[in-house]
């Protein structure tokens, strides 16, 4: 029996990219919240296999307390959002929050990874955080990271390099191509590591996470476009990673644990 003040963590699988940042970010913050509050993970159009995939990606990057994978729940019922939402409920990205919000009836704090429309609601409060141009917010927040949980992967020093791109196109031929289910362990198995900034890229996780495990990092800049992967970099660059950590000063968190 799930407590009265229980919170819901929502996100809309995408089955051509099963493993993506936004997946990573809503279970560093369920993990997180589940710390103080009870909170269950409901994942909409998830089929029972790629559910255990996604399971033994978690933990297979993280570690934390295993018993709160039984708290991943499958929705492929638009109406059983009615009886899985919480107290309070978190959406990560716009196309969670397009799909998920009008069958919400309580609170939603919502990270706009993307510009959106920021309809306000007469039956609901919706709190929504951002922190780029291009996203559509009123609280100013960046995402962070669960940092606690991110496995100790110690550096292999074997000159590996692994290059991150969103265009492939032009990349060379001899370029590792990664399964989605090794995406996890690619600071055990590498050295080196070059991200090439040759398109739009909302919500970089790759580039923080390359200055946690203190890896070289090679940034080339194809395109003059000011996003999250420029900004975080020279964030990194300048010393300012510990800015990125999830702690329960982190506005959304806040919000969600004030029961006011």
């Amino acid at each position: 029996m799930k407590e009265k003040l229980h919170n819901s963590v929502y996100y809309y699988f995408i089955k051509d990219k099963k493993i993506n940042g936004t997946l990573f970010y809503c279970f560093e913050y369920f993990e997180f919240l589940n710390n103080y509050r009870d909170t269950y993970f409901y994942i909409y159009d998830i089929s029972k296999e790629d559910l255990e995939f996604v399971k033994n990606i978690f933990k297979n990057k993280y570690n934390f307390n295993e018993e709160i994978l039984e708290k991943i729940i499958p929705i492929n019922n638009i109406r059983e959002i009615y009886n899985s939402q919480g107290y309070k409920n978190l959406i990560l990205d716009i196309r969670t929050f397009n799909k998920i919000s009008p069958f919400l009836k309580n609170d939603i704090y919502a990270f706009v990874n993307e510009r959106g429309n920021l309809f306000k609601s007469k039956i609901k409060k919706i709190f929504y955080y951002g922190s780029y141009d291009y996203q559509s917010y009123d609280i100013y927040n960046i995402l962070k990271f669960n940092f606690n949980i991110f496995k100790p992967f110690e550096n292999p020093k074997n000159g590996k390099e692994f290059i991150s791109a969103g265009n492939l196109k032009n990349l060379p031929k001899n370029v590792d191509k990664k399964k989605p289910n090794e995406f996890f362990n690619i600071f055990k198995e590498y050295e080196k590591f070059k991200y090439i900034h040759n398109y739009l890229d909302v919500n970089n996780r790759f580039i923080v996470e390359c200055f946690f495990y203190e890896r070289e990092l090679e940034f080339v800049n194809e395109i003059k476009v000011i996003d999250s992967a420029v900004l975080r970099y020279e964030d990194c660059l300048n010393g300012n990673l510990e800015e990125y950590k999830l702690t329960k000063d982190d506005k959304i968190i806040q919000g969600i644990l004030n029961d006011n």
